[in-house]
């Protein structure tokens, strides 16, 4: 609750932007995005938006799976905003 308002999402020169978890007036609206296709020496970065309604601190964990080449598997990160 103590979010009023929260975006993160991925960007990249060839897909454009794809918002993957979005907080309004303090509740989850989406927490799951839709696959982000990267390529081959690609970059891609993450751009959050944030708004608190008090002082505190609030922790969003964020699972990031990336397909291994020439395989059906993934690998599983762990992303941790912390919002202060």
């Amino acid at each position: 609750s103590r979010l009023d308002d929260c975006t993160i999402s991925f960007y990249n020169s060839t897909d454009g932007a794809s918002n993957q978890i979005i907080v309004e007036a303090g509740s989850y609206i989406q927490d799951v995005g839709p696959w982000f296709d990267l390529g081959d020496s690609e970059t891609i970065y993450i751009a959050v938006a944030v708004e608190a309604s008090f002082s505190g601190a609030s922790i969003i964990y964020v699972y990031l799976e990336i397909l291994t080449p020439s395989t059906t598997t993934y690998a599983q990160y762990i992303l941790v905003f912390q919002f202060t």
